[in-house]
């Protein structure tokens, strides 16, 4: 009884892992105006992270791993729901652009922008993420790449 306790509890916690609260290492879209200071402050670009409702997508949760690796020490990373991008008049022009279509449901997808928020530099879904390798290491080349422009190298 005790072990079947234990495992409902954690079914239960990895069910609320996104539910509503960013990824550890991810600020909230409501913090995005922080996000482009910190950015702009470390020299970095910044990653907005646009993730379906549905959090028990095993596939998902890979790509988000895959990507976060990926990118995390060229971005300040940035986690919203689908639905807080979509139509969201609040977000800059550039980003407003690129999320009106996100992809909802068991879908995660990453775009990256200069620190400002005004030009796309690099986004992969959930497709390109999840077990393309080839695929990955492009968004990760090119993100690479920015970031180094960035600095002036």
């Amino acid at each position: 009884m005790k072990k079947l306790l234990v495992v409902g509890l954690l079914v239960l916690g990895q069910a609320f892992v996104f539910a509503g609260d960013a990824p550890r290492g991810f600020m909230e879209i409501s913090e995005l105006e922080q996000a482009k200071a910190e950015a702009v402050k470390k020299g970095k670009l910044i990653a907005i992270v646009a993730k379906g409702n549905d959090d028990a997508c095993p596939r998902c949760n890979t790509a988000l791993e895959n990507g976060t690796k990926a990118i995390k020490s060229d971005c300040v990373l940035v986690f919203a729901r689908v639905d807080d991008v979509r139509n969201n008049a609040s977000l800059p022009a550039a980003v407003s652009a690129e999320t009106k279509d996100a992809t909802s449901g068991a879908w995660v997808t990453f775009y990256v922008f200069d620190a400002g928020l005004k030009k796309l530099i690099a986004e992969a879904g959930r497709k390109e993420l999840e077990d393309d390798r080839d695929a990955t290491k492009a968004f990760k080349k090119k993100v690479d790449a920015a970031r180094k422009e960035l600095a002036g190298k």
